[in-house]
């Protein structure tokens, strides 16, 4: 499934911490941050999508910096960067990096002669609000199937937290946030694909005359 840091032999070791799943990757050697940080962003959007199919949509934070991490017991500054990024700057259910992970993702776009070709091009999406995330979205088009029955799966998981949560404004503008993103890939990667997007009707809070 995708999963490689489950296996015993993974170079992403792993940990819980209360209900967050903790995954690392030590850089080795030191100037190769741009390929550890890349290995942990296709392991993340993996397990978004993996999530998303058994009705979970989750948000977190990928840092750079100094972990401890052995033996199920995990501490150190990265860490407790992470977390801050989950708690106050996801916000929405996405997997937002961190200034310097991004960085160094931007920075590596220089050894490209087009950065459109780029893996980050297509893995990393950057918000209006200046934070970039996780675009799980974007694996579905590096695989050999067609994307179009993922994309239709993630529609209705959208649509379905739209519905559950109209009621609950806070909730609510987390999927159609993520509806946005949906309708954006959609629109980006298969121009002409309508039935793949989810109505704006559905996006849209209803208001209602006070008498």
């Amino acid at each position: 499934m995708y999963r490689d840091y489950l296996k015993i032999e993974s170079p992403w070791p792993s940990a819980f911490f209360s209900d967050t799943l903790v995954l690392a990757s030590p850089v080795l050697p030191p100037d190769e941050e741009e390929s550890a940080i890349g290995g942990l962003v296709v392991q993340a959007a993996w397990l978004q999508l993996n999530l998303i199919e058994a009705g979970f949509f989750v948000r977190g934070g990928l840092s750079l910096g100094l972990l401890h991490l052995r033996d199920g017991l995990v501490f150190g500054p990265a860490l407790a960067d992470a977390y801050e990024l989950e708690s106050d700057k996801a916000v929405h259910p996405r997997i937002v990096l961190s200034r310097p992970a991004a960085k160094s993702q931007h920075d590596d776009l220089t050894a490209y002669a087009d950065p459109r070709e780029s893996a980050q091009q297509a893995m990393l999406m950057r918000d209006g609000d200046g934070w970039s995330f996780i675009n799980y979205l974007g694996l579905l088009f590096d695989e050999p199937e067609d994307p179009r029955p993922a994309l239709a799966m993630h529609r209705d998981r959208v649509v379905e937290c739209l519905s559950r949560h109209r009621g609950t404004k806070r909730v609510w503008e987390k999927y159609r946030w993520l509806a946005e993103y949906h309708n954006h890939v959609v629109m980006t990667r298969l121009p002409g694909s309508a039935e793949l997007l989810v109505a704006a009707s559905l996006m849209t809070w209803e208001f209602v005359s006070f008498v």
